[in-house]
């Protein structure tokens, strides 16, 4: 192979690489489901201790048969723990002394609060609360 050979190699992969960047950067990331946890959850962090432990729970069913998962409960899980790391959120736990509500009907907000013994602390966004244990 040529010197010349190689240089056009290496020009053909540079610009595939360049192109394969600006696709995910100007496409894909815009539209990434990730995106929607800045507005979601930006009053969330200040409320929180800057680290160790806090509780979560969800208006949706949180047990599980062994090996299954159950998906709605878990990502709300998910989402809340990637935004507020490095705090770590102990899922379905309502016993911290502060604790995450997420809830996909925020209208269930007391039914929660009473069936855990929480007491409402503070708004966070549009579905999440914080509480503390009654």
């Amino acid at each position: 192979m040529t010197r010349q050979r190689i240089v056009v190699v290496i020009a053909v992969l540079s610009v595939v690489g360049m192109v394969r960047a600006s696709f995910f950067h100007f496409v894909m990331e815009p539209t990434h489901p990730v995106r929607h946890l800045d507005a979601e959850y930006r009053e969330l962090p200040p409320l929180l201790p800057r680290e160790g432990e806090v509780g979560f729970v969800t208006d949706l069913p949180m047990d599980e048969a062994p090996g299954e998962v159950n998906e709605g409960p878990k990502a709300a899980y998910l989402e809340a723990q990637y935004v507020v790391a490095p705090v770590i959120l102990r899922y379905g736990d309502a016993t911290l002394p502060l604790v995450v509500v997420s809830l996909r009907d925020p209208d269930r907000l007391d039914d929660v609060l009473r069936d855990r013994r929480l007491q409402f602390v503070s708004w966070a966004g549009p579905r999440v609360a914080v509480a503390r244990p009654r």
